[in-house]
């Protein structure tokens, strides 16, 4: 049975008030507007921005191997079962980071393990990840992937060209591919 899940996409830019999805065109309200970006830099943390984004239309699979690695919910499973090696690494490490900051370190299973640990004890570690960076308005993906540079900003053109349909799209590839033959 094949379950349906939102997908990630890359920011291509920035507009005045929306982070464009790329390749898709989606938008979602920008990152560094929010409440959360706010009070992230009131602590006193760099400024970070999401280099990829959880498009609200955009929809995937979850892939087999994420639901016997990890015993969560579509999403959160799928999130954290397909990571790889380095950014598993990432994500454990900053992961026990929180639960020390928080204090909560006894109660869970050692993140650093992740290995060893069961696909249940997985799911709630995961989970667990999920609860931390909601607080910022963040998926623990999109947390993972903030970088330091913000997107750039779209001109008018490159957004129509974003947003434009797969079809539109599909001419565009082949007018540029034709010229490219054309100039060898």
């Amino acid at each position: 049975m094949e379950v349906v899940i939102q997908a990630y996409r890359q920011v291509a830019g920035v507009t005045a008030r929306a982070e464009v999805l790329s390749p898709c065109g989606h938008e979602v309200p920008r990152f560094d507007q929010t409440q959360a970006f706010t009070q992230l830099t009131a602590k006193g943390a760099p400024l970070r921005y999401p280099s990829t984004r959880l498009c609200p239309v955009c929809q995937t699979y979850l892939p087999l191997a994420a639901r016997k690695r990890v015993e969560a919910a579509p999403q959160v499973a799928a999130e954290w079962g397909s990571l790889t090696r380095q950014q598993r690494t990432l994500a454990v490490t900053t992961l026990k980071m929180f639960l020390e900051e928080q204090g909560k370190a006894a109660n869970w299973p050692d993140p650093l393990a992740w290995d060893d640990l069961s696909p249940a004890e997985r799911g709630e570690l995961a989970h667990l990840g999920e609860v931390i960076t909601s607080v910022f308005g963040l998926t623990f993906r999109e947390y993972l992937h903030l970088k330091a540079e913000p997107a750039p900003t779209l001109t008018p053109a490159a957004l129509k060209r974003l947003q434009a349909s797969p079809q539109e799209k599909q001419r565009r590839a082949e007018r540029r591919n034709t010229r490219a033959v054309l100039a060898t």
